[in-house]
């Protein structure tokens, strides 16, 4: 976090944030809701490696909520 707030160093305040609040470096790539839905591939199986973790993994994965439609009553 020192690295990325513009205090530099020090580590007085427990949370790691001065109280005029931090600036923090944004990332170099950064991607937007219709980017991260077209990287979306159904095709691809799980890592066997992955499903061995279940609290990370799941077999069957759901849909994004961006590509479910509403119902009547959520409109």
């Amino acid at each position: 976090l020192r690295a990325l707030s513009d205090g530099g160093g020090g580590g007085s305040s427990s949370s790691g944030m001065s109280s005029g609040g931090a600036k923090y470096k944004l990332a170099e790539h950064r991607y937007g809701r219709e980017e991260m839905l077209a990287l979306l591939c159904y095709s691809k199986e799980t890592p066997s490696e992955i499903l061995e973790i279940p609290p990370i993994a799941v077999e069957k994965s759901q849909k994004p909520l961006a590509l479910i439609p509403l119902s009547e009553e959520e409109q």
